[in-house]
């Protein structure tokens, strides 16, 4: 179902790392996952300048809230509501594309995307 433009949404924005991590972030290799010096102060403010509210939830990631119409035009994607609750792009996937996004953030940024309900608890289907 579609989301109202109006409607406050929340991101996850993972800050690209120095090097190369040997695979996704786990417990064993988070420390190959942080970002150069710098990186977090630099997406914050260009992610601010683009009309985001932004605030660190820790060395590599940034939480990022804004009207779905401001999301669905600086990443141009349709977004949508899921069953459950929660956000998707129009490809179902909870996960942002970058291509949109200007070459100085794009290469501060490893990836973009939405929490999900969990499977369990209140609000599950199951």
């Amino acid at each position: 179902m579609p989301i109202p433009d109006s409607e406050t949404i929340q991101a996850l924005v993972v800050l690209a790392p120095a090097g190369r991590p040997s695979g996704p972030p786990t417990a064993a290799n988070l420390s190959e996952w942080q970002p150069p010096a710098g990186a977090a102060d630099a997406a914050t403010a260009f992610l601010r300048q683009l009309g985001f509210t932004v605030e660190p939830t820790g060395d590599n990631v940034l939480r990022i809230s804004a009207r779905a119409g401001l999301f669905q035009n600086v990443f141009q994607t349709v977004l949508q509501k899921t069953k459950r609750g929660g956000v998707v792009c129009n490809d179902d996937s909870p996960d942002l594309p970058l291509a949109a996004l200007p070459a100085s953030l794009r290469t501060l940024v490893e990836a973009v995307g939405f929490e999900q309900p969990p499977d369990f608890g209140p609000g599950s289907f199951s």
